[in-house]
């Protein structure tokens, strides 16, 4: 048993996950080690993201999602460890791949690709906080898709999978005010 916890925050785009990572980096910055989301970086990386991606950006999240529980991984298991703490997890990265399958834009071998490495991956996260999406309003920042109808169907897909993500790790839905969402947070640290 690892002594620091593997913590991934997951759900739609527009959910407080930034937000919820930024406030605790700030509230915990000793005893956290913090892995941002990497779909911002590869867009920098000239990949397409969101509704548009394809079979390179789909691959390329899913390799990222395996580095980043390798480098969890050590920092939990260090001589000094502490909880790590992620923005988004493999669930993401096969909710939006299956979507994108769904919609033509990902071949079956990326499908597959990914839900093999969601079973190899899953059981490693201690805990899966799911930011609902009830309580942020979907906004246009220039990054995350505004596309309603987008998010709409990704939070379908979240809620469908909850079951089955739960049979593997804690999953722990986030409500209500970002405050709220802190303290509930927070808790589960101790």
């Amino acid at each position: 048993m690892k002594p620091g916890k593997i913590i991934s925050f997951s759900g739609a785009q527009s959910t407080g996950k930034s937000t919820l990572m930024n406030k605790l980096a700030k509230t915990l910055p000793e005893s956290c080690f913090f892995i941002p989301e990497i779909t911002r970086k590869l867009r920098e990386q000239g990949f397409v993201i969101n509704e548009n991606g394809d079979d390179e950006t789909q691959r390329a999240i899913i390799n990222a999602h395996e580095d980043k529980m390798d480098v969890a991984n050590v920092i939990a298991t260090a001589q000094e460890p502490r909880n790590v703490i992620m923005d988004r997890c493999i669930w993401d990265g096969v909710i939006y791949t299956s979507w994108l399958h769904h919609e033509g834009r990902v071949d079956k071998k990326t499908v597959d690709y990914a839900y093999d490495t969601f079973d190899l991956l899953i059981g490693g996260y201690d805990i899966i906080f799911y930011t609902e999406p009830g309580d942020v309003p979907l906004v246009d920042d220039g990054e995350r898709s505004a596309n309603k109808e987008f998010r709409d169907q990704i939070i379908e897909m979240f809620e469908n999978s909850i079951f089955e993500v739960s049979k593997h790790t804690e999953v722990v839905r986030l409500k209500g005010s970002v405050e709220k969402r802190m303290k509930t947070v927070l808790e589960y640290l101790k």
